[in-house]
């Protein structure tokens, strides 16, 4: 088949600074769809957030089509807005993703 699917848990330990920009997950095993089609490049994704700072209204996953990167935004039911600004030492994100390739 032409579908992938991913499943983690990812533990903050520590942080140096202030995040701040795209939170990002690299290394996809295989790049997303590019072929240009209707639905060539969605993304399915589940993501259980632990011990962020501050509220978050919903997170979204994105892969770009050709991409081997997750993009995590917060969605503020209007827009997108950065997820970093969130994560702090203590963080644990459970994620559970599907792709096209």
């Amino acid at each position: 088949g032409h579908l992938v699917t991913l499943q983690g848990d990812i533990r903050i330990e520590s942080i140096s600074s202030t995040p701040s920009g795209t939170l990002t997950m690299t290394g996809l095993p295989f790049a997303a769809n590019n072929s240009g089609g209707e639905l060539s490049d969605r993304t399915a994704c589940a993501v259980s957030p632990a011990e962020l700072t501050g509220s978050v209204n919903a997170i979204c996953a994105q892969i770009d089509g050709g991409g081997v990167v997750i993009s995590l935004y917060e969605f503020t039911g209007t827009s997108q807005a950065s997820l970093s600004e969130h994560i702090q030492a203590g963080t644990e994100i459970v994620i559970n993703l599907s792709y096209i390739v």
